[in-house]
C-alpha cells in the first residue's frame, strides 16, 4: 500500500492552492484511493502541520509550494515526495499523481529550483 496525504483547503474540499493556506489533511491509499485517514490542522503552524503529516508515514504529498520550514520537514527529516495538485479534488489528484500528470515540487518558495543539496538532478 502506498500512502499520499493530499493537503486540502478544508474538510472535503480541494487541494489548497499554497500549502500555508492547507487546514485539513486526508490520507490514502494511492492504489484504491481509499480514504485511511483525516487529519485536521487546528491550531498547527505550517512546520507542525508538516510534522503531523510526515508521522502518519505517507510517501508523497500532494498540495500546493510552500515555503522553507514545512518543505525542509517534509523533504529532509521524512524524505516525502511533494506534488502540485493545488485545485484538484483528493481523489482526482491521486489519479493525476498516478498517471504522472502532476508537477514535482522540487524545492521551497524563493529556493533555488533543485533542493538535492548539490547539482540539480531529474527526481
Amino acid at each position: 500500500m502506498i500512502r499520499v496525504a493530499c493537503l486540502l483547503d478544508k474538510k472535503n474540499g480541494t487541494v489548497a492552492a499554497m500549502y500555508s493556506d492547507a487546514g485539513h489533511a486526508v490520507v490514502m491509499d494511492a492504489e484504491t484511493g481509499k480514504i485511511l485517514k483525516e487529519v485536521p490542522r487546528g491550531r498547527a503552524s505550517d512546520t507542525e502541520f508538516a510534522r503531523m503529516i510526515g508521522a502518519e508515514d505517507v510517501e508523497a504529498v500532494i498540495t500546493g509550494p510552500m515555503n522553507k520550514e514545512p518543505f525542509e520537514v517534509l523533504a529532509e527529516q521524512y524524505f516525502i515526495t511533494r506534488y502540485d495538485g493545488g485545485g484538484l479534488k483528493a481523489g482526482e489528484a491521486i489519479r493525476c499523481m498516478n498517471a504522472y500528470r502532476l508537477r514535482m515540487i522540487p524545492d521551497y518558495i524563493g529556493g533555488t529550483g533543485c533542493h538535492s543539496g548539490g547539482e540539480c538532478h531529474e527526481h
